[in-house]
């Protein structure tokens, strides 16, 4: 790696507004019951909340961006979708000096007005006589094109997800952007790629502390 570093986009103004965007199918992939989606909600609430505190203390407004699976291919909603939205309400509020303004994402930051079906299918494994599998697509994809439009615009930008957005952070890298902060389950380090992050000003790999384990 050389020692030439992408900058952030220098930060004169004090950001009063973040996003937040999250795997929520990564950090709760498998929910039995509307119970087990709104532990998933608090979890992830309590560790942006912390995160933003820590990070960008006058942030006043978060807009708090979940992704999943969340549509079949006919476009009907799918049954962690219809646990998740009617709890949103409860986490939309203003605790500590800090708004949230929680979404189920189901379209592009780049083309809000396109809903995107699909993302929710079931795979048939080899054996035909197993079960079919759960299986969410196209929401990596979704997450990284979305956190770039974000830190592109100068907002603050928390990504939370798992090692399978490292190629979009790399993407982010040879664009000035507003520092992005990857939070995850491994510390700083404990990735076989963390290494072509580190020279770079405007990505921070951070531990979230207290990280739900389902």
């Amino acid at each position: 790696m050389t020692s030439s570093a992408v900058a952030a986009v220098p930060e004169q103004d004090v950001p009063f507004a973040a996003v937040a965007v999250v795997d929520f199918s990564n950090l709760c992939p498998a929910p039995r019951s509307d119970a087990d989606v709104y532990d998933g909600l608090h979890a992830i609430d309590s560790v942006v909340r912390q995160a933003i505190k820590q990070h960008w203390p006058l942030v006043t407004d978060l807009h708090l961006r979940l992704y999943g699976g969340w549509l079949f291919r006919n476009g009907r909603e799918t049954r962690q979708w219809e646990w998740a939205l009617p709890h949103l309400a409860d986490f939309h509020t203003r605790r500590d000096g800090l708004r949230v303004e929680p979404e189920l994402a189901h379209s592009s930051a780049w083309r809000p007005d396109t809903r995107i079906r699909g993302t929710f299918r079931l795979a048939r494994e080899a054996d035909p006589g197993e079960p079919a599998r759960a299986m969410q697509k196209m929401v990596d994809g979704l997450i990284v094109a979305d956190s770039l439009r974000y830190s592109l615009e100068g907002k603050p930008t928390i990504l939370v997800s798992d090692d399978d957005v490292l190629p979009g952070l790399l993407a982010a890298t040879a664009r000035p952007t507003r520092s992005m902060i990857w939070l995850r389950k491994r510390a700083p380090g404990q990735s076989c790629n963390d290494q072509w992050l580190t020279s770079y000003s405007n990505i921070e790999i951070c531990h979230a502390p207290g990280w739900p384990t389902w």
